[in-house]
């Protein structure tokens, strides 16, 4: 675990109703809200297989997950920025953006939102301010040739749409984690 996890469990840590890495059957949950049956997991890293199996579980259990992702994610992606807007530009197999699609389709009980805490995106993306963002995400078909129909792929271009999460916790900021 890194730094930035364990600076997000600690944000949870002796706050109302919160059980930080608890056990839930064969899953470790990095903060758990058992009256509003809402799981918390930080992760640093697309793992496709581990995030989407924590997801499936918590569904069949009747519980609601939030991702809360760190831009580490997404600084080797391309991108164009407008506020609130992101349009990510791949050329090769984004494992987040698999994840999401995945995600959207079978596990409407599981949310993500990006950790902003720098700038990110390379150099044509302006600043987005620092903060917690809920993830949407767009796809745009590739432009297709005359007469033949779009087949939208994994090469495709994308959008992540932010919205910006504002939820005041008692310090201030972010750390009441998107409820």
């Amino acid at each position: 675990m890194t730094e930035w996890h364990y600076r997000w469990i600690l944000r949870h840590h002796n706050t109302s109703g919160w059980l930080i890495e608890h056990r839930h059957g064969p899953y470790r949950f990095d903060c758990f809200h058992p009256e509003k049956q809402l799981v918390l997991e930080f992760q640093n890293k697309p793992l496709y297989d581990y995030i989407l199996e924590k997801s499936r579980y918590c569904g069949e259990q009747g519980l609601r997950i939030n991702w809360i992702l760190s831009d580490d994610m997404f600084k080797s992606f391309f991108a164009r920025a407008r506020p609130n807007v992101i349009s990510i530009i791949g050329n090769r197999r984004l494992v987040i953006l698999d994840i999401l699609e995945q995600s959207a389709m079978k596990f409407p009980f599981a949310s993500y939102y990006i950790d902003v805490r720098q700038r990110i995106l390379g150099l044509e993306a302006p600043e987005i301010p620092c903060g917690l963002y809920r993830i949407h995400k767009i796809p745009i078909p590739m432009p297709h040739r005359e007469g033949e129909a779009a087949r939208p792929t994994r090469f495709d271009y994308y959008q992540l749409r932010l919205e910006r999460h504002v939820n005041k916790g008692r310090q201030g900021n972010d750390s009441e984690t998107a409820h």
